[in-house]
């Protein structure tokens, strides 16, 4: 029955190396969403929408009628209705107003991670709220001739739908386990790996092949981040891009989380190779005489 221990301590090693690399991911995760990175990528994909972009100009220029309706000022009956909606219309597909919205969204990320974590009744789509009035008062102000004599505006919140509600289900469930494992997986890898040197018979050459495991997994995510990036990630993830995973991953790894995600499995991958050389040698070195490799 020695092949059950060997089968055993296999399984509990491939667990541990999983584990591991499940850390890795979900620290790199978890930071992305802290800091502001992952809602950054997430907002660039949606404004790179069409349809999010006019709906988005479309309410921007209703919300300009009426805050100027509320100051007494009619556009409308002034002739200068249509030219301001497409004014504003038009200013929302424009690079600055882009910019100007990812920097009020960069500044307001605290907002992603609350509507990640806090508790929904039913599925919702990921809303964050930015304030447009600068620049909407700007923009007015450039209107030949009137533009100058209308006074500033005041206008509510502008709501940006990114994600929608299945979506950001997907990310919200998975990311929940992300948060629990970012922690606790690399201890759990540990323990797999402890358990593993009690169950196994062949301790000598155990350590080596748990850090040849660890580093074949974070060394082969590695590569494949390195060669095709998430995209080949989500490739070999159950349900692909339409899995919960897959859907966190290609939202919260952006081209600026993407470095960090290599670096880390990359130092784990090196350092779990490392220790792995370092124990084979030392199994060399303990092994009985007679056992010992020739000498050439």
């Amino acid at each position: 029955m020695k092949w059950v221990n060997t089968v055993i301590s296999a399984i509990l090693i491939l667990m541990g190396a999983a584990s591991i690399a499940l850390w890795a991911v979900s620290t790199v995760a978890v930071s992305a969403v802290e800091d502001g990175t992952a809602v950054h990528g997430i907002a660039v994909r949606a404004l790179d929408d069409p349809e999010i972009v006019a709906a988005l100009g479309e309410t921007l220029a209703d919300g300009a009628v009426d805050a100027l309706a509320e100051r007494g000022i009619d556009p409308s009956r002034l002739g200068l209705e249509r030219a301001l909606r497409t004014l504003i219309e038009n200013e929302v597909a424009t690079d600055e107003f882009r910019d100007a919205l990812l920097e009020q969204i960069d500044a307001g990320h605290e907002q992603f991670a609350t509507q990640l974590t806090r508790v929904l009744g039913e599925p919702a789509p990921l809303v964050l709220e930015v304030d447009p009035s600068a620049y909407v008062n700007t923009r007015i102000a450039s209107i030949p001739v009137v533009g100058a004599g209308i006074p500033p505006i005041t206008m509510p919140p502008l709501p940006v739908e990114v994600l929608d509600a299945q979506t950001f289900e997907d990310v919200r469930s998975v990311y929940s386990l992300m948060e629990l494992a970012s922690p606790w997986a690399l201890w759990l890898g540990i323990a797999f790996i402890v358990i593993g040197m009690f169950v196994t018979l062949r301790f000598r050459w155990f350590l080596a092949k748990t850090g040849l495991a660890i580093g074949a997994v974070t060394g082969g995510l590695w590569l494949i981040l390195r060669l095709w990036g998430v995209d080949g990630i989500v490739r070999v993830l159950p349900g692909r891009s339409g899995g919960s995973l897959g859907t966190l991953l290609t939202r919260v790894m952006t081209e600026e989380t993407v470095p960090a995600l290599e670096s880390r499995l990359l130092v784990v991958a090196a350092a779990a190779l490392i220790l792995a050389l370092a124990f084979f040698m030392i199994g060399i070195l303990t092994m009985p005489r007679g056992k010992q490799p020739a000498r050439p």
